[in-house]
């Protein structure tokens, strides 16, 4: 296991101790779900999220590391996924909860959906542009088509969508339009899999 997975591992697992460094600070009801427009649309009891964070977070992670130990096949072979795999959820959520508090203690003026979204972006314009340069392997779950011309132009063009989905969530902060949140959703997922499905059944056919 080389350092950075290390790394990425205990940053996994520990960065969820920010919300109890900050617990007395933050709002009763957390928010977890905004609408279009950046109003909150549900919220949770900080004691719940507490508990998800430092509990089932850092539980789910060790699994992972362990699991991938034991049998390597189901490794991420590049470096970068594995390491996003294990430490961006705690990363997002302890930047969030750094900034409700700020908000709540410091009397800071946020807006946590904008925040969440620019987050979300930024991660959908990074992974976009190493999708097409990794291995794939069994434990990024996606329907594989057996044909490795056909599976590279499925991924590459699953590294577009998600780079044209994370500058459309840019613009979309500017405008709060729903119907742009579409996007994201027809390149990203809609795409694929009809270009899956499409290169399957040719391959079938053959």
């Amino acid at each position: 296991m080389t350092k950075e997975k290390r790394l990425a591992y205990y940053v996994g697992c520990l960065l969820p101790l920010v919300s109890v460094l900050l617990y007395r600070g933050l709002p009763d009801d957390l928010p977890m779900q905004f609408n279009s427009q950046g109003d909150v649309n549900y919220t949770f009891p900080k004691w719940g999220a507490l508990v998800l964070l430092n509990v089932i977070g850092p539980y789910l992670n060790w699994l992972y590391f362990y699991r991938t130990k034991k049998n390597p096949e189901l490794t991420i072979s590049n470096h970068f996924f594995f390491c996003v795999r294990l430490a961006f959820f705690p990363l997002v959520t302890s930047l969030i909860l750094v900034f409700i508090w700020l908000s709540n203690i410091k009397g800071v003026t946020v807006n946590i959906s904008e925040i969440v979204t620019a987050i979300v972006a930024s991660a959908f314009l990074i992974i976009g542009n190493f999708l097409p340069k990794f291995k794939h392997k069994k434990m990024f779950y996606f329907p594989f088509i057996g044909n490795q011309a056909a599976d590279n132009r499925v991924w590459r063009m699953l590294g577009i969508g998600m780079v044209v989905s994370g500058v459309t969530l840019f613009i979309n902060l500017y405008f709060h339009s729903r119907w742009l949140l579409v996007v994201p959703l027809i390149l990203c997922v809609v795409v694929p899999i009809i270009l899956t499905l499409y290169y399957r059944s040719s391959s079938k056919s053959l």
